[in-house]
C-alpha cells in the first residue's frame, strides 16, 4: 500500500519563513474545541485583539444554551 504525497504539516510562527498561523493560535483553537463540547464554536476570518467588540465575538452555548 503506497500512502499518497503529503506534505506535512508544520505549524510555524507569522514571523517565520514559511508564515501563516503561530502556535498559540493553534493552541487556543484546541482549547476551544476541547472545553464545548455540546455547541459549535464558530470561528471568523477576522482576527479578534485584546478588546471584545460584540460584532467580532462568536456565540458560544453552554450546556445547549446560547449566553
Amino acid at each position: 500500500m503506497e500512502l499518497p504525497d503529503i506534505p506535512p504539516v508544520q505549524v510555524c510562527s507569522a514571523h517565520g519563513r514559511a508564515g501563516g498561523v503561530s502556535w498559540n493560535e493553534v493552541h487556543l483553537l484546541a482549547i476551544q474545541v476541547h472545553h464545548h463540547h455540546n455547541c459549535i464554536v464558530t470561528i471568523g476570518i477576522r482576527k479578534l485583539y485584546d478588546k471584545v467588540h460584540r460584532g467580532n465575538a462568536p456565540l458560544l452555548c453552554r450546556h445547549g444554551q446560547w449566553v
